[in-house]
Protein backbone atom coordinates (compact mmCIF):
# COMPACT_ATOMS: atom_id res chain seq x y z
CA UNK A 1 0.00 0.00 0.00
CA UNK A 2 1.45 3.35 -1.01
CA UNK A 3 1.29 6.13 1.55
CA UNK A 4 0.63 9.64 0.38
CA UNK A 5 3.02 12.31 1.45
CA UNK A 6 1.89 15.79 2.38
CA UNK A 7 2.59 18.64 -0.02
CA UNK A 8 5.84 20.37 0.92
CA UNK A 9 5.53 23.29 3.32
CA UNK A 10 7.28 25.68 0.92
CA UNK A 11 4.68 24.94 -1.77
CA UNK A 12 1.87 25.81 0.64
CA UNK A 13 3.58 29.02 1.72
CA UNK A 14 4.09 30.14 -1.86
CA UNK A 15 0.51 29.28 -2.78
CA UNK A 16 -1.05 30.95 0.29
CA UNK A 17 1.01 34.13 0.05
CA UNK A 18 0.23 34.46 -3.66
CA UNK A 19 -3.47 33.89 -3.08
CA UNK A 20 -3.64 36.49 -0.30
CA UNK A 21 -1.52 39.07 -2.13
CA UNK A 22 -3.59 38.73 -5.31
CA UNK A 23 -6.48 40.46 -3.50
CA UNK A 24 -4.41 42.89 -1.42
CA UNK A 25 -4.23 40.78 1.75
CA UNK A 26 -1.09 39.80 3.66
CA UNK A 27 -0.15 36.60 5.44
CA UNK A 28 2.88 36.87 7.74
CA UNK A 29 5.83 34.49 7.76
CA UNK A 30 5.24 31.56 10.08
CA UNK A 31 1.45 31.39 9.65
CA UNK A 32 1.42 28.59 7.09
CA UNK A 33 4.09 26.62 8.93
CA UNK A 34 2.11 26.92 12.20
CA UNK A 35 -0.95 25.43 10.50
CA UNK A 36 1.14 22.83 8.66
CA UNK A 37 2.75 21.58 11.87
CA UNK A 38 -0.49 21.62 13.83
CA UNK A 39 -2.26 19.41 11.27
CA UNK A 40 0.66 17.25 10.12
CA UNK A 41 0.65 18.78 6.64
CA UNK A 42 -2.83 17.42 5.88
CA UNK A 43 -4.13 19.40 2.91
CA UNK A 44 -7.80 19.52 3.89
CA UNK A 45 -7.04 21.08 7.30
CA UNK A 46 -4.53 23.54 5.88
CA UNK A 47 -7.06 24.70 3.31
CA UNK A 48 -9.88 24.87 5.86
CA UNK A 49 -7.88 27.09 8.22
CA UNK A 50 -6.43 29.22 5.41
CA UNK A 51 -9.92 29.72 3.97
CA UNK A 52 -11.19 30.80 7.39
CA UNK A 53 -8.32 33.27 7.72
CA UNK A 54 -8.82 34.53 4.17
CA UNK A 55 -12.53 35.12 4.80
CA UNK A 56 -12.04 36.98 8.06
CA UNK A 57 -8.69 38.83 7.97
CA UNK A 58 -6.80 41.18 5.67
CA UNK A 59 -3.56 41.04 7.69
CA UNK A 60 -2.92 37.56 9.08
CA UNK A 61 -0.37 36.90 11.83
CA UNK A 62 0.51 33.67 13.63
CA UNK A 63 -1.74 34.56 16.57
CA UNK A 64 -4.75 34.50 14.23
CA UNK A 65 -4.37 30.75 13.64
CA UNK A 66 -5.77 29.78 17.06
CA UNK A 67 -8.72 32.12 16.56
CA UNK A 68 -9.47 30.66 13.12
CA UNK A 69 -9.28 27.11 14.44
CA UNK A 70 -11.60 28.05 17.31
CA UNK A 71 -14.09 29.57 14.85
CA UNK A 72 -14.09 26.33 12.86
CA UNK A 73 -14.57 24.28 16.03
CA UNK A 74 -17.44 26.54 17.08
CA UNK A 75 -19.07 26.00 13.68
CA UNK A 76 -18.88 22.23 14.22
CA UNK A 77 -19.83 22.14 17.89
CA UNK A 78 -23.42 20.94 17.42
CA UNK A 79 -22.27 18.13 15.13
CA UNK A 80 -19.67 17.09 17.72
CA UNK A 81 -22.33 17.07 20.45
CA UNK A 82 -24.57 14.91 18.26
CA UNK A 83 -21.73 12.47 17.64
CA UNK A 84 -21.00 12.12 21.36
CA UNK A 85 -24.68 11.64 22.12
CA UNK A 86 -24.80 8.66 19.74
CA UNK A 87 -21.85 6.87 21.38
CA UNK A 88 -21.87 4.53 24.33
CA UNK A 89 -20.18 5.80 27.49
CA UNK A 90 -17.19 3.51 26.87
CA UNK A 91 -16.83 4.70 23.28
CA UNK A 92 -16.97 8.34 24.46
CA UNK A 93 -14.36 7.65 27.12
CA UNK A 94 -12.03 6.06 24.59
CA UNK A 95 -12.55 8.89 22.09
CA UNK A 96 -11.61 11.40 24.80
CA UNK A 97 -8.60 9.31 25.84
CA UNK A 98 -7.28 9.11 22.28
CA UNK A 99 -7.92 12.85 21.90
CA UNK A 100 -5.79 13.52 24.97
CA UNK A 101 -2.95 11.39 23.62
CA UNK A 102 -3.05 12.75 20.07
CA UNK A 103 -1.42 9.64 18.64
CA UNK A 104 -2.34 6.78 20.92
CA UNK A 105 -0.43 3.50 20.97
CA UNK A 106 -1.06 0.30 22.90
CA UNK A 107 -4.57 1.41 23.84
CA UNK A 108 -5.39 -1.99 25.34
CA UNK A 109 -2.27 -1.93 27.49
CA UNK A 110 -2.61 -1.57 31.22
CA UNK A 111 -0.82 1.79 31.33
CA UNK A 112 -3.18 3.41 28.79
CA UNK A 113 -6.30 1.89 30.38
CA UNK A 114 -5.24 3.02 33.85
CA UNK A 115 -4.02 6.47 32.79
CA UNK A 116 -7.42 7.25 31.23
CA UNK A 117 -9.56 5.46 33.82
CA UNK A 118 -11.02 3.09 31.23
CA UNK A 119 -12.88 -0.03 32.32
CA UNK A 120 -10.87 -2.87 30.76
CA UNK A 121 -8.68 -3.84 27.83
CA UNK A 122 -11.48 -5.88 26.27
CA UNK A 123 -13.96 -2.98 26.40
CA UNK A 124 -11.31 -0.68 24.92
CA UNK A 125 -10.76 -3.15 22.08
CA UNK A 126 -14.51 -3.39 21.40
CA UNK A 127 -14.95 0.40 21.57
CA UNK A 128 -11.95 0.99 19.31
CA UNK A 129 -13.38 -1.37 16.70
CA UNK A 130 -16.72 0.49 16.80
CA UNK A 131 -15.08 3.93 16.59
CA UNK A 132 -12.96 2.87 13.61
CA UNK A 133 -16.08 1.49 11.89
CA UNK A 134 -17.89 4.80 12.56
CA UNK A 135 -14.84 6.59 11.10
CA UNK A 136 -14.27 8.55 14.29
CA UNK A 137 -10.86 6.95 14.85
CA UNK A 138 -8.18 5.94 12.39
CA UNK A 139 -5.85 3.02 13.05
CA UNK A 140 -2.60 2.76 11.12
CA UNK A 141 0.53 0.87 12.09
CA UNK A 142 -0.59 0.49 15.70
CA UNK A 143 -1.44 4.18 16.12
CA UNK A 144 -4.95 5.44 16.84
CA UNK A 145 -5.96 9.03 16.09
CA UNK A 146 -9.22 10.93 16.01
CA UNK A 147 -10.21 11.20 12.36
CA UNK A 148 -11.43 14.82 12.55
CA UNK A 149 -8.40 16.77 13.74
CA UNK A 150 -10.57 19.63 15.05
CA UNK A 151 -12.58 17.34 17.31
CA UNK A 152 -9.79 16.59 19.84
CA UNK A 153 -9.36 20.30 20.43
CA UNK A 154 -13.09 20.62 21.07
CA UNK A 155 -13.08 17.57 23.35
CA UNK A 156 -10.14 18.90 25.40
CA UNK A 157 -12.01 22.17 25.99
CA UNK A 158 -15.40 20.57 26.71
Amino acid sequence: MATSRPVALQEYETFAKGHFEKVGKHIADGVVSAIYERFDGTTWYLQKVLNQLFATKDQVVVGDVDKAVQQIINQNEEAYKDILYQLTARQRDLLVAVSCEGKARQITGGAFVKRHHLSSASSVQKSARALVEKQLLTHQQGVYEVYDKFMPEWLRKS
